[in-house]
């Protein structure tokens, strides 16, 4: 993908809502596409404020911070439908404030801060390295 525009919000579709855009394409109404929608509050995920997104280059996962500590991961062909969600857990109930991703060919780096530490999680496994405090 190169012309989207990942954004998060709330709609008529309720609260916590993960869209991605097209801007190659346009709807009937002459708006760029929505290619995707993304619901992150479930049962199984209860809502929480939302505090800071990311997206990986080639959108394969996003990641959303909550201000309880908590990152929600979205991995898989996102634009499809076809993907898994999880929940990564910080060090502690303090809000996520910035995410961000590295890549190489062997590993996905998902580095996570808040107003305390930073934390690192390899290949977006649940045990996580404290790189600062």
């Amino acid at each position: 993908q190169s012309n989207v525009l990942v954004s998060i919000g709330n709609d008529e579709e309720g609260p916590g809502v993960v869209k991605v855009w097209n801007f190659d394409k346009t709807d009937k109404s002459g708006g760029f596409l929505c290619s995707c929608t993304l619901k992150l509050f479930s049962p199984k995920f209860p809502e929480v404020p939302v505090t800071c997104m990311t997206a990986s280059e080639d959108l394969s996962v996003i990641s959303v911070g909550l201000s309880n500590g908590a990152i929600l991961v979205f991995r898989g062909d996102i634009l499809r439908g076809r993907f898994t969600r999880s929940k990564l857990q910080g060090l502690d109930e303090t809000p996520i404030t910035a995410l961000g991703y590295e890549d190489n060919q062997r590993n996905t780096y998902l580095f996570a801060s808040s107003a305390k530490n930073l934390i690192l999680f390899t290949n977006l496994h649940p045990e996580r390295e404290v790189l600062d405090e």
